[in-house]
């Protein structure tokens, strides 16, 4: 969100940042003592989300996925499915509805 959306430390809506609600309703609902390990994550997921893409038309594949594997990972023991309305959901939706963010990020 932080890196998508330009200015919105602007808006008083997210004085503490969205990384900040979420640790914020973390400890909310009692689960303070994992607190610290969020906020790490928070450091080791935007340093690589900060990182120059590599060139080349797989590039998007070595991104993390939310999980932590590249989606190139993830998507090796993936089924591609389809839901009841036709749309592609598990892995495969979540990679591609990452993709779309990634690419209208980029304009």
């Amino acid at each position: 969100f932080e890196l998508t959306n330009d200015g919105w430390q602007d808006n008083p809506d997210y004085s503490d940042g969205p990384v900040g609600y979420v640790i914020t309703y973390l400890e909310g609902c009692g689960y303070g003592a994992h607190a610290q390990a969020l906020e790490q994550a928070e450091e080791r997921y935007r340093d690589e989300l900060q990182q120059p893409s590599q060139e080349g038309s797989r590039a998007f594949l070595t991104h993390k996925a939310r999980n932590g594997q590249t989606w190139a990972e993830y998507l090796r023991s993936a089924k591609a499915e389809r839901g009841k309305k036709g749309f592609v959901h598990g892995a495969w939706g979540e990679c591609i509805t990452a993709a779309v963010i990634f690419e209208r990020s980029e304009e």
